[in-house]
């Protein structure tokens, strides 16, 4: 095996060792947050009612709201808020300069940012967002 591919097998093998402790220590952060769905504030998809508006020609019959029509002459539409995932990039600073600690016996400040980015990882996935990592050299 070429000095190359034994150095990248190396720095793997130590970057998956850390994995587990990582992933368990976001888990405990991540399990004390809590998030919600959040709108656009216009009509489309969703659950949420938005607002009622006047029924125009064209629009199904299976869309007026009957009760809100039946308190007047004028028919109206129920609209929903339209509520979608966003799409959130993360990335952690790896740099030499994380590499600091005051203590040698506490762990680094890019350990710690690794545990806080990945804890906002897990939690933005499980609210729903789509989230990518920007890259990094780890």
């Amino acid at each position: 095996m070429n000095p190359v591919e034994n150095g990248a097998q190396h720095t793997a093998g130590q970057l998956a060792e850390a994995l587990p402790p990582l992933l368990v220590a976001a888990e405990h952060l991540a399990a004390h947050l809590h998030f919600g769905a959040h709108a656009r504030r216009k009509a489309g998809l969703g659950e949420d009612f938005w607002q009622y508006r006047p029924a125009r020609p064209g629009d199904a019959l299976a869309d007026i709201d009957w009760r809100r029509s039946g308190r007047g002459d004028e028919l109206f539409i129920r609209q929903q808020e339209w509520q979608a995932a966003q799409k959130v990039a993360v990335w952690c600073d790896t740099s030499a300069a994380m590499r600091y600690t005051a203590d040698p016996g506490r762990p680094e400040k890019v350990q710690q940012a690794l545990i806080l980015t990945t804890a906002l990882a897990l939690v933005l996935e499980r609210g729903g967002e789509g989230v990518f990592a920007l890259g990094s050299d780890a």
